[in-house]
This record gives structure tokens, sequence and C-alpha cells, in this order.
């Protein structure tokens, strides 16, 4: 029976192309495994990295390698942009930047957003880069990042990733996801009221090892805060306050550029 079953499952991938054995592979959960998987008689590699809808992860729960080659693709294409544009209106570029390549380092970041400084320096400098280019290519006077970005209307990517961990959080708790959240946070209403708490605050149901990657231990303490009328809203009123409101900016925690560029 097992063998018609895998002969049908073959037939059935192989026959809609579902499945390419040079692109497959397997990982073993054991160091000394040895069996060897074929697909049609070709052997399958082995490899400590798994990637699901595109993210890239390790069994530590890493993203190190994910958010390196996201970077190298954002700067890649980033290069191509200023290889193939040569206008002076800043807001080409800057139109290009976030249709582009700002999306490449947001796509599924409430998953593998970095709480280390160097993960996200290192997804920062991508768009500090930009800024510091396009400035040049412009030929706008010289100035920081935090300022560039600011006449650019551009917010920190570390904003952004924070932004999107709240929204996350807002749909888990209102049900618009389906999963089982119950070992990442519970609901926690106080016994008494507070001037600034509402009946959908959380807590955490405990500390795990790896809770600092959590996106809700990013957002717990925000989210506990906010008004109840905002808490309760529609999903497009909630959206429009949390982007319009004076969230907590992360700092910008890298060096700046240096000098200013000669043109």
């Amino acid at each position: 029976f097992e063998k018609i079953l895998i002969s049908e499952i073959n037939g059935y991938l192989n026959g809609n192309n579902l499945l390419d054995p040079n692109q497959s592979g397997f990982r073993s959960c054991r160091s000394t495994y040895t069996q060897l998987y074929t697909i049609n008689g070709i052997p399958l590699s082995s490899s400590p990295f798994i990637k699901d809808l595109g993210i890239i992860m390790n069994p530590s729960l890493k993203f190190t390698d994910h958010i390196s080659r996201m970077v190298s693709k954002a700067r890649a294409k980033i290069n191509i942009m200023f290889k193939c544009f040569f206008s002076p209106d800043p807001h080409l570029y800057n139109r290009a930047f976030t249709t582009f390549i700002r999306p490449l380092l947001e796509y599924g970041s409430v998953v593998w957003s970095p709480h280390t400084v160097i993960l996200a320096n290192q997804i920062e400098d991508v768009q500090r880069n930009f800024s510091h280019r396009l400035f040049a290519r412009c030929q706008i006077p010289y100035s920081l990042y935090p300022d560039r970005i600011s006449l650019l209307a551009l917010q920190t990517l570390e904003h952004r990733r924070f932004i999107s961990d709240i929204l996350f959080l807002y749909k888990s708790i209102h049900g618009f996801y389906s999963y089982d959240h119950s070992n990442l946070f519970r609901k926690a209403p106080l016994t008494r009221s507070l001037r600034r708490s509402h009946n959908l605050r959380i807590s955490l149901p405990f500390v795990p090892p790896k809770a600092h990657s959590s996106f809700v231990i990013r957002v717990i303490e925000r989210w506990n805060v906010l008004d109840a009328e905002i808490v309760s809203s529609s999903p497009h009123i909630f959206r429009s306050h949390i982007l319009s409101s004076p969230l907590p900016q992360p700092p910008i925690r890298h060096q700046d550029d240096g000098p200013p560029p000669k043109h």
C-alpha cells in the first residue's frame, strides 16, 4: 500500500509540475540520521535551513540568514535602480524604493523582526544608504539620516515593523487570524479600573527562552495602554489611529554617513 501511495503522489506531483527534485531537500532533526531520501531516483540533499513561504529559518529559529539574503537582494535592486534612472527628481527614486524595494524588507516581518542591534542596523542601513545616494544624485544639500527620511516622508524601517506587529496583534485578538496563540499571549483584564486600561489587555502566559523574538514582546506595553475605544474599534479605524498617532519611535541606533558626498 505504501509503494502504491508514493507512486500515486509522485504521479500527481510530476503531472502538475509541483515538485522539482533539484530544488527539493529535507532536514533531519537528528544530527546522526543517515537515511537517504530520493524522488524519482534523484537523491535529496539535507539542509539545516527551512524555507517556508519565502522565509528562511534554522532549527534554533534564528533568521540571520534570511535577513542577510533579504538585505543583499534589496541592495542589488537599489544598485539597478540608480543605474537605470538618471532623473534629478527625488520623488521618482522615492516612489521606486517604496514600491519595489521596501516591500522586500518588510515581507513577513512579524515572524523575523530582529531583536539585536546588529541585525536591526543591517536592515535600516539599506534605507539609510538609499537616502544618502538619492540626495547625492539629486544634488540635495547633505543632511543626517533622520532629516533625510523626514524630507522624503519616510519612517524608519524599524518603526514600520513595530506598526506591523501591533496591527497583527489587533487582528489576532479580534479573531481575524485563525491560529492557536495561547502560548504567545492571553487576555488579562484588570480587576480594577485604571485611567489607561481596557478589557482587551494581554499578558504573557510564561516567558519561553525565545520570548525576546516574539512580536508580542515587542508591542505588549504599547497595546496595554491604548484607549478602550481604539482597541475595540473597526480594523479601518484602528489602522488609521495607529498610522496617525505618535507611536514611540525606536532609536536610530547606527552610525550616520560621515562626511557629505562630493558632487
